[in-house]
């Protein structure tokens, strides 16, 4: 699901797990495109809107990483 998010490259630390009964929760590192703060914050909200529609995630901290890395 995050994979496909346009300006993706590449995702690691992936950690999902559980609040409560109902409540999930989501961290990982994304690395991204080198496109400045606004494209940025719109893969964010992409990441958000696809964790809770998709997989009933609501709960998520997305770190992101661009620049000089390998895949």
């Amino acid at each position: 699901v995050l994979r496909k998010v346009k300006g993706v490259e590449n995702l690691h630390e992936l950690h999902v797990w559980s609040i409560s009964s109902e409540d999930l929760a989501l961290f990982c590192h994304v690395m991204i495109k080198d496109l400045g703060t606004h494209p940025a914050q719109n893969i964010l909200n992409q990441f958000q809107s696809q964790l809770k529609e998709r997989l009933g995630i609501e709960h998520t901290t997305i770190q992101f990483e661009w620049g000089c890395y390998t895949t």
